[in-house]
């Protein structure tokens, strides 16, 4: 028996959302104290704290200079960078050594997901422009008259606007209730 294509969509969504928040919770936290044979050049010492809402860094370099560098989430850590993005563009280095040294199980499985998740969005916008102009092409030809032209035209574009008003009107409802960020 092959379930409908709404219904595997909805599978994957909700099998995706535990995966995500199982390791989260149970994978998602991970200290690590850089062996002396594995420190970056200049370094006495690292410490990377990893965890999915806040990310330290605390290292000392060989003469004696402590540095340091915090990727923090919530945005409450006052002169933290908010992403690991943020933090690459701030100090590279230090990003550098979050990602070659002490990442977590979840933010590895994270990254490598994100970077198929783009890849299939991206074959979708490949897909989605042809399709409609294709469409719409189609849906002229057979109109047959240019006296229907015009009616299909007022349709299309009652259509369009009723349609973006109610998804901005979702938008901002939810942006307003749910308050993300």
């Amino acid at each position: 028996m092959k379930l409908a294509l709404h219904w595997q969509i909805a599978i994957g969504m909700v099998v995706g959302a535990v995966v995500g928040v199982s390791l989260n919770l149970l994978a998602g936290v991970r200290q690590t104290e850089v062996a002396a044979n594995r420190l970056p050049a200049g370094l006495a010492s690292l410490t990377i704290s990893d965890s999915p809402n806040h990310v330290e860094l605390a290292w000392t370099s060989n003469d004696g200079t402590v540095g340091g560098a915090v990727v923090d989430g919530t945005r409450q850590t006052p002169g933290a960078a908010a992403t690991v993005d943020e933090l690459a563009r701030l100090n590279p280095e230090a990003a550098d050594w979050l990602h070659r040294l002490g990442r977590s199980p979840a933010r590895v499985v994270g990254e490598a997901a994100q970077k198929i998740g783009g890849l299939f969005l991206r074959l979708l916008q490949m897909v989605a422009v042809p399709l409609i102009i294709t469409s719409l092409i189609c849906g002229v030809t057979g109109l047959g008259d240019a006296a229907s032209l015009g009616g299909m035209f007022l349709r299309t574009i009652l259509y369009y606007a009723s349609t973006s008003f109610l998804a901005i009107s979702i938008g901002l409802l939810a942006v307003n209730i749910f308050r993300p960020g």
